[in-house]
């Protein structure tokens, strides 16, 4: 068996839990939380999650970790009344082609996602124009 498949079985002997914790280079664990009647744990868990963490460029745009440029959109606005919260807001990130900063600035122009951004928003963009971020970056 593959080792994804291995570690993720409930009952292991304690060679193959040692052995798969060596094989897996620090990835995985023992798992120490107290198993409950109903929902027992698995023998190995992960140490960390695999998470994605994105950098704020300027306001609204994006990178990640492996370069990428994303545009973030307002789909559906908040609504509130008096402070109580009556419809969320939701997000969208839309991914860019462009590998800099420049590029994705003119891409976002090109393609008109700040129409799209505003067409759902009750409220007006901040300053933070893109013309403001233009000027910023040197377009």
């Amino acid at each position: 068996m593959v080792l994804e498949e291995i570690w993720r079985q409930i009952y292991l002997d304690d060679e193959t839990i040692m052995r798969i914790i060596a094989e897996s280079n620090g990835v995985l664990e023992k798992e120490t939380r107290p198993n409950t009647p109903h929902h027992p744990h698995r023998t190995l868990r992960r140490k960390k999650r695999r998470r994605k963490y994105y950098v704020t460029m300027i306001p609204n745009i994006h990178k990640s970790d492996r370069g990428n440029f994303y545009y973030r959109v307002n789909l559906v606005p908040q609504i509130s009344k008096q402070g109580v919260i009556l419809q969320k807001r939701k997000m969208c990130d839309i991914r860019l082609k462009s590998k800099s900063l420049i590029g994705a600035i003119r891409e976002i122009k090109k393609r008109r996602l700040r129409r799209k951004h505003e067409r759902h928003t009750s409220r007006k963009m901040k300053a933070r124009s893109l013309k403001f971020l233009s000027k910023l970056v040197g377009i």
